[in-house]
């Protein structure tokens, strides 16, 4: 099954099985929609640049989950890291809409997200400061600020889709 195909043949819930869809990458999405592929690329901006959402593309969480801990281990970061929900950004905790604050290993990233509203934290960063990760809420990417050496070995992994952001504040501030 092809995005954009005129048909749509839902499973249990309305839901198309993973094994029925094909991997497409964010760049062959602009490529069949004619739009930019650069750092404004996202589901809010593909969604607003097309009118609609496009039939068959949908977003599998195990799939997700893969691509996360890959970035974990591209990271490669065994120490003590920090993990923020900012409550101002809507990561706060289920019960009391506060924001709150972790500690653990990178690897414990989704037993983190079961103690709040199963969203990434806000802040992901090592006592060291090497490295930040932030994932802004409702969105579907991760910002990461690393060295040079880190950067390229996330850019060199195949299964990872990266754009580089030559202005750190130009995703954000498309946002708004």
């Amino acid at each position: 099954m092809q995005i954009g195909e005129e048909h749509f043949i839902p499973g249990e819930f309305g839901i198309i099985s993973e094994s029925r869809l094909d991997r497409i990458r964010s760049y062959e999405i602009a490529k069949v929609y004619d739009i930019p592929f650069d750092s404004k690329m996202d589901s809010n901006f593909l969604f607003n640049s097309l009118g609609f959402w496009p039939a068959n593309l949908q977003s599998m969480p195990n799939l997700e989950k893969q691509y996360v801990n890959r970035i974990i281990s591209l990271i490669g970061y065994s120490e003590e890291v920090f993990f923020y929900g900012d409550a101002k950004t809507g990561k706060y905790l289920p019960d009391s809409h506060e924001s709150w604050h972790y500690s653990g290993k990178l690897t414990e990233l989704f037993q983190v997200m079961d103690l709040t509203v199963s969203d990434y934290p806000a802040y992901i960063w090592p006592q060291g400061k090497e490295w930040l990760i932030v994932h802004i809420e409702d969105q579907d990417y991760f910002l990461i600020g690393c060295s040079d050496s880190m950067f390229k070995r996330i850019e060199s992994d195949s299964e990872i889709e990266l754009i580089n952001i030559n202005d750190p504040q130009e995703k954000v501030a498309n946002l708004f």
